[in-house]
């Protein structure tokens, strides 16, 4: 199955709900119900129209601001990157890449290589230790 975008998945939805609201408004003017129920002869009631048309964009709009949600919380989740807590690589499509490559694969950015003055005192501090020895 393949992954539907926000707006997509939105845009279903707002045709689905207007769908339902059109289908109302037919059924009250052309009487559907009168061709399902004909021994029955229920009237025409604008007011009932009217409060199912106000009920049916409600419920619209409910599920409308449920998915935005939703979609804000996958594309957090989907937006972190699973890094090995042991050697620092990342895993990209089922594979676990260095994280020079993934900043070239991702973002088309080279790396070089330093070391922040924490790092280099520990460096200095060991070779200073291991040169006493």
């Amino acid at each position: 199955m393949r992954n539907l975008s926000q707006p997509t998945v939105i845009g279903l939805e707002l045709f689905g709900g207007l769908l339902i609201v059109m289908a109302v408004w037919v059924d009250e003017l052309v009487s559907f119900h009168h061709f399902l129920l004909a021994p029955f002869n229920l009237p025409k009631e604008f007011e009932e129209l009217v409060v199912e048309t106000f009920l049916a964009l409600i419920g619209l709009v409910v599920m409308l601001a449920a998915t935005t949600v939703l979609y804000s919380r996958i594309r957090k989740l989907e937006s972190f990157i699973v890094m090995c807590a042991w050697c620092r690589k990342i895993k990209l499509d089922n594979e676990w890449i260095s994280v020079e490559d993934y900043l070239a694969r991702q973002n088309k950015q080279e790396t070089s290589h330093g070391i922040c003055p924490i790092c280099a005192e520990e460096q200095i501090r060991r070779f200073e230790e291991r040169s006493r020895k």
